[in-house]
C-alpha cells in the first residue's frame, strides 16, 4: 500500500467520485510481480530477503520529496537508507528511487546542503532504458531535451507522502 490514508487522499483529490475499495483501490497498490519474488525465494532459499530483492530491482527514476514526515516512512523503515553525509544536520526531505511501477525501492534522507531549490518534488534522474522498456505507468515524460515528472508521477508522490 502506498498510503494507509488513501480514503482521505481520494476524497481530497477526487471530490464527488465513489471509492468502492478503500485502501485496496488499485491506485493505492504498488505493482510487484509475485512470480519474480517466488522464483527468487526458491533460488535463494533461506537467504532470500524481500527488501534486498526490492532494492536490486531496476530503477526508473530518483525523485527528491521535500517532506520529512509521512506514513510510508514509518510503515517501511527497511527501505530507508543511511546517509552518513547528513551527519547531524537537519533532514529536509527524502530522495526516493522508484521502479517503473512506482514502487519505492530506496528512501534516502537528505539535508539542505545536498538538495538545491525549494520545489515540493524534484526529478533527479531518469533511467532512459528502463523508461523505454516499461513506459506504461507514465511517471516521467521527456519534454524537449529534459525529463520531468508526468501528472501520474506527481499524483503518485502526492499519495505516497499524504
Amino acid at each position: 500500500l502506498y498510503s494507509d490514508r488513501f480514503s482521505k487522499w481520494f476524497k481530497k483529490t477526487s471530490p464527488g467520485q465513489r471509492d468502492d475499495h478503500g485502501d485496496f483501490n488499485g491506485q493505492n497498490l504498488g505493482g510487484i510481480d509475485p512470480r519474480l519474488i517466488l522464483l527468487a525465494e526458491r533460488d535463494q532459499g533461506p537467504k532470500f530477503n524481500l527488501v534486498t530483492w526490492l532494492q536490486s530491482r531496476p530503477e526508473l527514476c530518483r525523485v527528491f520529496v521535500r517532506k520529512t514526515d509521512f506514513p510510508f516512512l514509518k510503515r517501511y523503515p527497511g527501505l530507508i537508507a543511511a546517509n552518513p553525509a547528513a551527519g547531524k544536520k537537519p533532514i529536509v526531505g527524502y530522495e526516493i528511487s522508484l521502479d517503473y511501477n512506482g514502487v519505492p525501492l530506496h528512501l534516502t534522507p537528505r539535508t539542505t546542503d545536498e538538495i538545491k531549490g525549494n520545489a515540493k518534488y524534484q526529478l533527479l534522474s531518469v533511467n532512459e532504458g528502463e523508461e523505454q522498456k516499461n513506459p506504461a505507468r507514465k511517471l516521467v515524460a521527456h519534454r524537449g531535451k529534459r525529463w520531468e515528472l508526468a501528472p501520474h508521477g506527481d499524483n503518485l508522490l502526492d499519495l505516497l507522502t499524504f
